[in-house]
């Protein structure tokens, strides 16, 4: 008996065989398995699109915190003076994320930052200097660059799993039109 994923084929003579528990003919079960192909490539294309469309959605995640970064890095002054909302002192260098960008910050911290994909070193608590702030935003950027090479490959693969299916659909295609012509060569005598 051969297996091909969870399925088993034997051949019972004939040219007939026994393909997932039910008796088929030759050309029956040569469809049955190239169906069997393209779903496994189907079910591939599918896991792949997913995985870009999740680092899609990481990207505009970033994209947005880079905004509120950028919004906060225009509140020091060219000295790097802290000159935003909140100055806890007039003589204080630092800035704080505050509010809802607070809490933005936070998530993004647990999601990116705490997993070592982005790197804001001092950051934690929402306090920052105007550095670390650049330093961050210019990492959230190279964040950004790695998910889109990273998309660009998939997309290569989703293209060579899209050109698989289509050349596994022109086989049955074809095998579907010689069956087809056989049968009425062999009707006709």
């Amino acid at each position: 008996m051969v297996e091909i994923g969870s399925v088993g084929i034997q051949s019972i003579g004939d040219g007939r065989f026994i393909y997932d528990g039910q008796e088929v003919s030759f050309e029956d079960m040569v469809f049955m398995v190239q169906m069997e192909v393209i779903n496994r490539v189907d079910e591939q294309f599918a896991a792949k699109f997913n995985e870009i469309k999740e680092r899609n959605q990481k990207i505009k995640e970033i994209n947005d915190m880079i905004q509120i970064l950028r919004s906060y890095a225009n509140k020091f002054d060219k000295d790097g003076k802290w000159i935003g909302e909140d100055i806890p002192d007039e003589n204080d260098v630092t800035g704080k994320f505050f509010g809802e960008d607070m809490e933005k910050w936070k998530e993004f911290w647990d999601k990116y930052v705490k997993t070592g994909m982005i790197d804001a070193s001092g950051m934690e608590d929402g306090d920052f200097y105007k550095s670390e702030i650049e330093a961050a935003m210019e990492n959230c950027k190279a964040a950004i660059s790695n998910l889109n090479a990273e998309n660009e490959l998939d997309m290569m693969v989703l293209n060579r799993l899209g050109n698989q299916r289509n050349s596994y659909l022109q086989l049955m295609k074809s095998l579907l039109e010689k069956v087809s012509q056989a049968r009425s060569e062999a009707a006709r005598l």
